[in-house]
């Protein structure tokens, strides 16, 4: 009679793991490049675009979002991609988003429940510690302006361009901004589209009146483009009461922003005089 032979327990393993193509390795989940497009994005309303790709080893995964704050953030719902695709998103977010800083998780996790995570920051506002954003170029010397009983000192004021015009020598396409006084005597800067619309200062003569949108910012330094960005937000307002020691921040007619700041002020009415200080992109 033939004995029979039997094989080892580990060749039997071996064998049965050769024919079924089985191992004990697990999959991987990769993201690739995470990040935010546009990390100081203004004030709400606004969005965010995120960016980076995932790869796997199952045939889809799914993606999901959270933001950190989330108030004011409408986070998007999770979605499937297959291995290899975008990460993109656009987050939208509302005025109730508070200025500052956030973080942006995202989350990938395949079919086999396999999951990896990768953060970002975005700064809205660019109003964070620490800054980031663009910083604005501060101009010097400081410049002389005068309303319109002061003699010498000029009311028209190219912002970008760095330089005061008077009356005889004002360059009309390049002024960006008027120191005038009213008949009650209220020194403001207006953009001259509001002060030809009101028929002041004889601006409604001009061949060219430029509009600037004029935001009073307080006492608190504007140092980026972004901070500046910021303050206009969505304002409509082409004027603003004059105040010594404050800034004002502006969108000018070729969309670049600047600020001016009020570094002193005497007499009043048509007799005030003072010297400002120019911040630009």
């Amino acid at each position: 009679m033939q004995k029979l032979r039997f094989l080892p327990l580990a060749a039997m393993t071996l064998a049965l793991s050769l024919f079924t193509g089985c191992d004990d390795e697990e999959g991987s989940v990769t993201i690739n490049g995470f990040g935010v497009d546009n990390a100081t994005p203004l004030v709400g309303p606004s969005s965010i675009a995120t960016k980076g790709t995932a790869d796997f080893e199952t045939d889809k995964a799914t993606v999901s979002y959270t933001v950190s704050p989330s108030t004011g953030v409408n986070v998007p719902s999770a979605f499937t991609i297959a291995s290899g695709s975008s990460l993109s998103k656009q987050i939208p977010y509302s005025a109730e988003a508070a200025p500052g800083s956030y973080t942006v998780t995202v989350t990938v996790t395949d079919e086999d429940g396999i999951a990896a995570s990768q953060s970002a920051t975005f700064c809205i506002g660019g109003a964070c510690g620490g800054g980031g954003g663009t910083p604005f170029d501060k101009l010097e010397p400081d410049l002389d302006v005068g309303a319109q009983s002061v003699n010498g000192k000029g009311s028209f004021i190219d912002v970008d361009g760095g330089e005061v015009f008077t009356e005889g020598t004002k360059d009309v396409s390049k002024v960006d901004a008027v120191f005038f006084a009213d008949a009650a005597g209220q020194i403001s800067l207006m953009s001259p589209k509001y002060a030809a619309t009101n028929s002041l200062g004889g601006v409604n003569t001009w061949g060219t009146q430029l509009q600037t949108i004029i935001v009073e910012a307080g006492t608190s330094e504007i140092a980026t483009k972004e901070a500046a960005m910021a303050k206009v937000s969505s304002a409509t307002t082409q004027i603003a009461a004059v105040t010594s020691g404050h800034y004002y921040a502006m969108k000018l007619s070729n969309n670049e922003y600047a600020v001016v700041k009020i570094a002193s002020l005497s007499g009043s009415g048509k007799a005030a005089a003072g010297t400002i200080t120019l911040f630009v992109q």
